[in-house]
């Protein structure tokens, strides 16, 4: 069975970090690119065309926002999981509307990242 390929988007290093090292527990899961800004992300998603695009809402340059617009219309395939510290439930109702699969508030556990993850692509 093919993996489940994932571009992990944050500005934090270390957040990136954790994040892969959080996915890797998963056999099913790779991690096929990281981006630290909106324009990065764009590129990379454009370029690996992954399944899953975990997305921190706060970016630099280009923020989640108008990033997860942009890969809702342009790759309608790549499910986009939005990542943030904010649990409003407005924020969340919002993202949802505009084709995010799923709204992750930080912080959140290996099982919870690894679930979400294929339960978006498993629809």
């Amino acid at each position: 069975m093919r993996k489940i390929r994932v571009i992990i988007a944050d500005d934090l290093e270390e957040t990136r970090r954790s994040l892969r090292l959080m996915l890797s527990f998963s056999e099913d899961i790779e991690v096929v690119g990281e981006a630290r800004d909106g324009g990065e992300t764009l590129r990379l998603v454009e370029e690996l065309k992954p399944d899953v695009l975990l997305l921190d809402i706060n970016m630099p340059k280009v923020d989640g926002i108008s990033i997860s617009r942009k890969v809702v219309k342009d790759y309608p395939e790549v499910k986009i999981i939005a990542i943030s510290f904010q649990s409003d439930e407005e924020y969340e109702v919002a993202l949802k509307e505009l084709g995010v699969s799923s709204y992750l508030v930080k912080p959140f556990s290996i099982s919870k990242l690894i679930e979400t993850v294929k339960s978006v692509v498993s629809g």
